[in-house]
């Protein structure tokens, strides 16, 4: 979706995803959305010459991952798999549709503890929080995540509090 930067170099070991050797990835834009979280400065941001998104000057990109020696996708290259399922012509023909279920457990950022849990302790059996009837934790947090989806331009089609109180 609009201009698409060249697929960059990494080295793992520089950003701290590895640590001890260096294991390079070659990256490729998946998609490009508005960054979630703005700093406000305005003025548009510019890939290759073209405005991108207006006045969003902060982009949040999304990447495939590939060997660099064969630009085979890497093993933990979930899109690329499922991209080369979806373009084959017998699934292509069905319009299929495509969703990733994301959920989180919500920690309080003093304790490390689970967010409307006792400290060192356990909540009280569900039923009276379970998926959401009645007192949920962290609703506000789940629905600015919600939002901060749209805002970057992310298809999201619904959300719900799952089993813990503390779950999203």
């Amino acid at each position: 979706n609009g201009p698409q930067p060249s697929a960059t170099d990494r080295d793992d070991e520089s950003t701290r995803r590895v640590t001890g050797f260096s294991e390079d990835e070659y990256e490729y834009v998946g998609e490009l959305g508005r960054f979630p979280f703005p700093s406000g400065n305005g003025n548009g941001h510019t890939v290759k010459g073209e405005t991108v998104f207006g006045e969003c000057r902060e982009l949040l990109v999304l990447c495939d991952c590939y060997e660099p020696a064969t630009r085979a996708p890497l093993k933990t290259n979930a899109r690329a798999r499922a991209a080369r399922i979806f373009e084959h012509p017998d699934v292509a023909c069905e319009e299929p549709w495509f969703g990733i279920e994301q959920e989180y457990t919500l920690l309080d950022s003093t304790t490390g503890w689970p967010i409307g849990w006792p400290v060192g302790g356990f909540p009280a059996p569900q039923g009276p929080y379970y998926c959401g009837v009645g007192k949920m934790y962290g609703r506000e947090i789940a629905e600015a995540h919600f939002r901060a989806c749209h805002y970057a331009g992310l298809d999201v089609g619904g959300l719900n509090a799952e089993v813990r109180l503390d779950s999203w």
